[in-house]
């Protein structure tokens, strides 16, 4: 305890503090025990230090003749200075004793560093003396500490006339209870400080990640530049940000890309950020005026912070933030503009060579767009020179065979070629016509009947509720579909099943999917299905690369979409959208005018015999549909409703006399004609059991047609 004091108006041994006469129990000491206990209840409450000096000088000043009051706290680099003063005192006599109070602090704590920031109020003590001038001063001056011994403050009374030793006790008890109360300050600053610095990392490593983010997407400079200045220019809460990039004999910076920034930059910006470049190191300057002479523009750049941009172990550029007024820069914040430099680096870099690749693609895909345009002459001379061969020389059999069969292949190719060029110049030929769904399903699955076939596969269609016409390129469409056909089919194994599924999308869109059973996409590949050039792994023998991009292409070329679902080990499913025709008032048209005729199923699992009767009914004016085996017929006359079914006898697994059995559970009156070799049990189960009809092998196409019509009259 430090105090300066006249002396007392009642002597009494300072130092006696186990007299009676000192301790005893007068009225005067219950007040003061009270109002010690008012003051703690104000210094327990959550409020700020100030606002509980404020509410608790009153009720010393209640109990204590006072003239002016001061609280001087330091701690975390903050100096804070209350000053209060009875009414008529006046500032020169305050700032006495505020100097007081400040040379008391500097004398009895430990050295400290300047502090960062310095708050100091004056305002009137609550019920203070005011008497005439004094000569001698009385002060009381008490450090403010705990039991570790530690001075960060100190509270100063000054009284009308000297304080006696109770009133020197009751100072000290408060002055205990304020440093217990400005210590749980100090730890709630320091909480609120520390969760600051948490919230400030947690923000700028957000804002790390959005600028991460932009150096790995590969984006061009133009859009991922613009994003990363406007993170760092409120990361710093400052007014401007740029990038300049180095000339290519690096002998100057340009501006590549600004934010806050109208015209030039100003010659002190120059000279900054040449130093930046010139060196190689991260610099702060607080003032800009310092560098060159003159005045600067009213809306320039006052102070900044820059750090040079690096690629490949070279110096490509600089980054600054810039403030139009004058402000200080942290090293934290340095420290830190330069993680965002390496990011912006990268940007940089990954642009230059995202760049430089798509020329390299674009000047490939032109050279190839050529050449293979060239490429088709000498095929087509080699093609027209294999018809001259005689065909009846054994011999040159399976020579023009593989002769054919390769100009094929290197016409697919040349084509894929042609297409992925005009589909990335988005010059893709599409000819729009009302076309049936299902009959371009029905085409396409005819052209890899026999790639199924030889992997004994079976391919189920299963069709809308009504008829979907499209608004497409029949022949590009077709394209789409045997390109997914012949990948379900590849990657199938021996006796599954694919499965082609049409149905109504959002309003206006049919949606075609091929679902296979094969063994999958893993899932990190799937992102890049529809990649050029890219194959799955394993699989870099089984095609160009170029099937599913072309596809995706096609498609989206109509005003649709293409997406990809597969999981290892049970199959993948490709499903794209195209536009549906609409009729002249703008609805969807839901049926073709030539699709008149009676619905027959065919069912027959010899591919051949299939695709011939196929053709030969629909010549009849009859709407075929096909099935390869008797479950797959099972689920179409479930959803189909034909109208007549003609079904072979002899099939593997579900026969033809076991079909029409489970038909006959739902539909007891659907016409049948079975299809036999003359077999007399059949011929008798048929007409009594099944209640079929039937016709001889080998078939006439006129004999069927007559069955078929007779078993229709039947049923009207």
């Amino acid at each position: 305890m430090s105090a300066e004091s006249t002396p007392p108006r009642q002597a009494s041994p300072v130092g006696g503090l186990g007299v009676a006469a000192t301790l005893s129990p007068t009225p005067t000491d219950y007040a003061r025990l009270e109002g010690l206990y008012e003051i703690q209840t104000v210094l327990a409450r959550s409020i700020g230090i100030e606002q509980a000096c404020e509410a608790f000088l009153p009720i010393v000043t209640r109990a204590l003749s006072v003239r002016t009051a001061v609280l001087h706290d330091r701690t975390q680099g903050l100096y804070r200075a209350f000053t209060w003063a009875a009414a008529g005192i006046g500032q020169l006599e305050l700032q006495g004793a505020d100097d007081h109070a400040r040379t008391a602090l500097t004398c009895l704590a430990t050295a400290a560093s300047a502090p960062t920031q310095v708050v100091s109020r004056s305002d009137v003590l609550a019920g203070g003396v005011t008497d005439q001038r004094v000569v001698d001063r009385c002060f009381v001056t008490l450090p403010l500490s705990l039991v570790d011994g530690h001075v960060f403050g100190v509270f100063q009374l000054e009284g009308a006339t000297g304080f006696d030793l109770r009133d020197l006790q009751f100072i000290g008890a408060v002055a205990n209870q304020l440093a217990v109360a400005l210590d749980r300050h100090h730890v709630r600053l320091q909480l609120e400080i520390a969760r600051s610095e948490v919230e400030q990392a947690n923000r700028r490593l957000r804002d790390l990640q959005t600028i991460s983010k932009a150096a790995l997407d590969g984006a061009t400079l133009d859009v991922s530049l613009p994003l990363v200045l406007h993170v760092i220019s409120a990361m710093f809460a400052t007014d401007a940000a740029e990038v300049l990039l180095t000339s290519a004999d690096g002998t100057s910076l340009r501006r590549h890309t600004s934010i806050g920034l109208e015209g030039a930059d100003d010659a002190n910006v120059a000279v900054a950020t040449g130093r930046i470049a010139a060196t190689g190191t991260s610099m702060v300057f607080d003032s800009l005026d310092e560098l060159v002479g003159g005045t600067l523009r009213s809306d320039g750049i006052r102070s900044l912070l820059g750090a040079p941009l690096r690629a490949r172990n070279r110096v490509t550029g600089v980054v600054y933030v810039g403030s139009r007024d004058l402000r200080g820069f942290s090293y934290d914040e340095l420290q830190f503009l330069e993680i965002v430099a390496d990011r912006i680096g990268t940007i940089i870099d990954n642009g230059a060579l995202y760049d430089q690749a798509l020329t390299s693609i674009r000047s490939r895909d032109a050279v190839m767009g050529l050449v293979s345009h060239d490429l088709k002459n000498p095929l087509n001379a080699i093609q027209l020179c294999t018809e001259l061969f005689a065909t009846d020389d054994p011999q040159l059999t399976k020579p023009v065979s593989i002769i054919k069969s390769s100009v094929d292949l290197m016409l697919r190719l040349i084509t894929d070629l042609g297409d992925i060029g005009s589909i990335e110049a988005g010059h893709l030929s599409i000819m729009t016509r009302s076309e049936d769904a299902l009959t371009l399903v029905r085409d396409a699955i005819e052209g890899v009947q026999a790639a199924a076939s030889g992997k004994q596969l079976r391919l189920e269609t299963r069709r809308p509720a009504r008829d979907l016409v499209l608004a497409c390129d029949r022949l590009r469409v077709i394209q789409v579909l045997t390109n997914l056909l012949s990948n379900a089919i590849k990657f199938t194994q021996q006796g599954s099943s694919i499965t082609i599924t049409i149905s109504e999308a959002e309003r206006g869109y049919a949606r075609v999917s091929v679902e296979d059973t094969g063994c999958g996409i893993p899932e990190g590949s799937l992102p890049h299905v529809f990649d050029r050039y890219w194959q799955a792994q394993g699989t870099a023998h089984l095609g160009t690369g170029l099937g599913l991009a072309i596809a995706k292409g096609i498609v989206e070329a109509h005003g649709g979409t293409m997406s990809v679902e597969s999981r290892v080990g049970h199959g993948t499913t490709f499903s794209f959208t195209l536009p549906l025709a609409l009729d002249p008032v703008g609805l969807p048209i839901h049926a073709v005018a030539d699709r008149v005729g009676p619905r027959v199923l065919v069912v027959d699992d010899e591919p051949n015999a299939l695709s011939a009767l196929s053709a030969l009914l629909a010549e009849e004016g009859f709407v075929v549909e096909t099935a390869a085996d008797g479950l797959q017929a099972l689920r179409m006359v479930r959803e189909l409703a034909p109208d007549v079914m003609v079904v072979d006898v002899e099939m593997p697994g579900l026969n033809g006399p076991d079909l029409v059995r489970k038909v006959r559970e739902d539909l007891a009156e659907l016409p049948v004609i079975l299809m036999t070799g003359n077999d007399n049990h059949v011929l008798v189960t048929a007409q009594n059991e099944l209640r079929a009809s039937y016709i001889g092998k080998p078939l006439k196409i006129d004999d069927l047609v007559s069955a078929i019509h007779r078993e229709l009259a039947k049923e009207r």
